[in-house]
């Protein structure tokens, strides 16, 4: 297991499914905010890490540890629950690593942007026509075994950290990224019943071993609840 290295949508709500569904003795004492949080000006505190997919595309994520963690003696201390981000189309970028910030901060689990895009990829500015960003997007949208991929390797960089429980790793998602909890959900989902936990006698193959367990999904969207148009397909 590798150590760490350096190289206003809706927080109340996640917070309180994560607690609810992880708990765990760390998760359950988490103070659960009572106002919303995480407006422009909301602090980050995130350090840049490299990992790459199965395939040897390189990736950057982004990882916020809880403050009565420091790196230096992190192996040191008790595993807490992880929460990994997917981020929407503008890439994992100030929006996310502020969600990562709240996680670790304020609620006490391991926050962690995933990076979907690869390190090298030149998504079209978030001004960009949408007709752009979304050409550039479907490269994943259509592409549920891609997609799935990058967020497993994500999953698999988290789960290898000393300080995080592997036993308790969730994933969520904004707009592109939640598309991306469905795919995961569609390609991988099938093969979590008994497969989180450390039975050595199970027949199932290591990778699958590496799957976290999913509890729950849960979808916001303004599409449901305005006029603008929805995801498109199944």
């Amino acid at each position: 297991r590798q150590h760490i290295n350096n190289t206003m949508k809706y927080p109340l709500t996640i917070s309180t499914i994560l607690s609810a569904v992880f708990q765990t003795p760390q998760a359950t004492a988490l103070s659960i905010p009572t106002a919303a949080a995480g407006g422009p000006d909301s602090p980050i505190n995130v350090t840049a890490q490299n990992y790459t997919d199965a395939e040897g595309t390189l990736l950057q994520g982004f990882l916020s540890l809880p403050p009565t963690l420091d790196e230096d003696d992190a192996a040191t201390k008790a595993v807490l629950p992880a929460v990994i981000i997917l981020h929407d189309a503008s890439g994992p970028d100030t929006y996310e690593q502020q969600r990562a910030t709240i996680l670790a901060h304020k609620n006490g689990y391991v926050g962690f942007v995933a990076d979907i895009y690869g390190f090298y990829a030149e998504p079209p500015p978030p001004d960009a026509p949408w007709a752009e960003r979304g050409a550039f997007t479907q490269q994943f949208t259509n592409n549920a075994t891609l997609f799935s991929m990058r967020i497993q390797a994500a999953i698999d960089y988290v789960m290898g950290m000393d300080v995080v429980d592997e036993k308790h790793v969730g994933i969520i998602g904004y707009c592109l990224g939640g598309t991306g909890v469905v795919h995961y959900l569609n390609t991988r989902g099938e093969a979590q019943h008994g497969v989180a936990g450390d039975d050595e006698d199970n027949d199932f193959d290591e990778t699958k071993k590496k799957l976290p367990l999913i509890a729950a999904a849960v979808g916001v969207h303004p599409s449901l609840t305005t006029g603008l148009p929805g995801p498109v397909g199944n």
